[in-house]
């Protein structure tokens, strides 16, 4: 898999003000990239709004994944 990213999700914050981390979400892409791409697409969707919460979204996500 190839991705390419904005910073939007890794910087989205949790209701106490703590981003989701660089770190954190690449660790993720790790775990689910042997995935179906709409596997991928709802599994990064249940990440954030699990880690959001009612906090709104702060910044731009942009994820493009291409299986080579």
């Amino acid at each position: 898999m190839l991705y390419l990213t904005t910073d939007g999700f890794a910087d989205q914050m949790n209701e106490d003000g703590k981003k989701f981390s660089t770190r954190r979400f690449l660790a993720l892409i790790e775990s689910i990239a042997d995935k179906p791409l709409s596997n991928q697409y709802k599994i990064l969707s249940n990440e954030l709004a699990a880690h959001q919460g009612d906090k709104h979204q702060i910044d731009d996500i942009t994820i493009i994944g291409v299986r080579i």
